[in-house]
């Protein structure tokens, strides 16, 4: 009789996958009529609305990772099938994994407080001359609150600067500031597009001068800048300068040892705050800039990864848990603790929706690398489940 729950997992498996003996087939059927319990997780575990109900929450995971990640846990009966084998058992291994989660909940569980964690929306705040704020969050208390050159669109989640703006007004800064937990859109005078993460913060001139536009970057933001040759484009952050020259970028100083800048279209010069230098990037080119060594290395990447978060997805590539933890935290703001030392280098492959609940998310995650998340009021603990 069937008692060990990795052998459990092993037969179910290898029953959906049409790779059982006969003599196996009578053990589990055996194993699955001893009792009602057995039963009705059996036939809960093959049934169709098991798979329909999963498919959604695991669709963007990597099977791949998650075929590795099975596997770890059926030490005692390896399976044969190749790799790209699996991949058509995609449905299956979502099956699979709603094994896990009944036959070890412990490790699987989300648990929560009667706090909870909210999704990222638009909301930030506008600083303009004299000192004044406006909340950006409520559009029916802001619009009259805004200078007459600014409009506020998109149900409250973009604020579009009046291109015609006369050249002989008083040049104005204003500070578009999105704090933890928000997003912001922003057209500037000259048509240039800037969408702002989580906790970061443009600065920039109300109408820009004859020969140059320059904007102040803290945190992450995406640009694309509207083309003008005779007056270059200027992106400053603590550390670097960036110069456009008509172009689609991303650039994120949230890292505390580097600032990114990744070039989608177009052309850019990055150099170092203080120094003529200049690096020209190519499109599907990363500007690493090392804040304790300054220095700029340059890399080929695949941009997506950098600049999905604007089309609503989170995508991770072989990244460290600690790294992912860090955007969740921005985006849904809260805090994230680790329990032991191992979690912070797990690596995790596989795109979730950013405007997914956070329990959703950990889930997603939990289910093809091996640690497990613990949520209590605004707090995330996260403990790694490798075998020592």
């Amino acid at each position: 009789m069937l008692k060990n729950k990795n052998q459990i997992i092993d037969m179910i498996f290898r029953y959906l996958t049409n790779n059982l003996t006969e003599e196996e087939k009578e053990e589990l059927h055996s194993w699955k009529e001893s009792n009602e319990t057995n039963r009705l997780l059996f036939e809960k575990l093959t049934s169709n609305k098991t798979f329909i109900a999963k498919r959604e929450m695991y669709r963007h995971v990597n099977t791949q990772h998650a075929l590795k990640t099975f596997l770890q846990h059926t030490r005692k009966r390896r399976l044969s099938l190749h790799l790209k084998i699996v991949c058509r058992y995609a449905a299956i291994i979502i099956v699979l994994f709603t094994i896990g989660l009944i036959l070890y909940p412990k490790k699987q569980a989300i648990e929560t407080t009667s706090e909870k964690i909210e999704t990222g929306s638009p909301k930030a705040v506008l600083l303009v001359s004299g000192g004044k704020s406006i909340q950006l969050q409520t559009q029916e208390h802001t619009t009259n609150e805004l200078p007459s050159y600014v409009q506020i669109v998109d149900s409250n989640s973009q604020l579009i600067y009046n291109k015609k703006q006369d050249i002989t007004t008083p040049k104005e800064y204003h500070e578009l500031q999105v704090s933890r937990g928000g997003e912001y859109k922003l057209t500037l005078p000259d048509g240039t597009f800037v969408y702002l993460n989580s906790a970061s913060t443009l600065k920039y001139p109300t109408c820009f001068d004859p020969d140059k536009r320059e904007v102040h970057l803290s945190g992450e933001a995406y640009f694309e800048v509207a083309k003008d040759p005779n007056k270059p484009f200027y992106v400053i952050t603590d550390n670097i300068q960036i110069k456009v020259y008509g172009t689609t970028f991303n650039v994120n100083t949230h890292d505390p040892d580097y600032t990114s800048t990744v070039l989608v279209q177009g052309k850019v010069g990055v150099s170092i705050v203080g120094k003529k230098e200049e690096i020209i990037l190519n499109p599907s080119q990363l500007a690493l800039f090392d804040k304790k060594q300054h220095k700029i290395d340059i890399q080929n990447i695949n941009p997506q990864q950098y600049i999905a978060w604007k089309d609503g997805l989170f995508v991770f590539e072989e990244e460290p848990l600690e790294k992912i933890m860090d955007k969740l935290a921005l985006w849904y703001d809260c805090q994230v603790f680790y329990t032991n030392q191992e979690s912070r280098n797990i690596r995790f492959t596989g795109y979730l929706k950013r405007y997914e609940q956070i329990d959703k998310i950990l889930k997603a995650i939990g289910s093809t690398v091996s640690v497990s998340f613990e949520i209590k009021g605004k707090t995330i603990l996260v403990t790694s489940n490798e075998m020592k």
